[in-house]
């Protein structure tokens, strides 16, 4: 008994803390490469403001609204190309639809594949390339939901780490 109880009270919540601190440490390696990849550049001092125009892995943030079913998280993880990294997961059922059971899923992940330059001024070949993986990963998206009635909402963006837009 008194090993049952050393196992259970002492032992096993140790073993979950250092579980979830090294999950902690891994997602903040994650944030903080993120930023660095969309910091400002502080090589010209005249540009310091403006984000790193060398080209770099791209971010994605997608979010999806579809009726809630099983292993929904599943299928929208799975619509992600297996090189992305994925960073952030967040699923939601809002109550604005009285009566309608959806399920909002929201996914942050780099995308090794696309390199951009970390910058909303995109040359025209550079935004083609954007709307052509953006187009590709609704298209995965949508084989993946799989819902006949298309009632389904799917949104891909890009997404810049730690790059504030301000309003003009």
């Amino acid at each position: 008994i008194v090993l049952a109880v050393l196992v259970s009270m002492v032992i096993m919540p140790s073993i979950l803390r250092a579980t979830l601190d090294k999950d902690e440490k891994h997602a903040r390696h994650l944030i903080t490469e993120a930023y660095h990849d969309t910091e400002p550049s502080s090589q010209n001092t005249s540009t310091s403001n403006q984000p790193n125009k060398s080209t770099k892995a791209t971010y994605f943030c997608i979010q999806t609204r579809s009726p809630a079913h099983w292993n929904l998280i599943d299928a929208v993880l799975a619509a992600v190309p297996s090189a992305c990294e994925i960073i952030d997961v967040r699923s939601w059922h809002p109550n604005d639809h009285i009566g309608a059971s959806h399920c909002v899923v929201e996914l942050y992940f780099r995308d090794p594949d696309t390199n951009l330059p970390a910058t909303t001024n995109l040359s025209q070949v550079q935004q083609q390339v954007l709307v052509d993986r953006a187009a590709f990963l609704v298209e995965k998206l949508k084989k993946a939901l799989g819902s006949p009635t298309k009632d389904y909402d799917i949104r891909v963006k890009r997404w810049l780490p730690g790059f504030f837009h301000k309003p003009l």
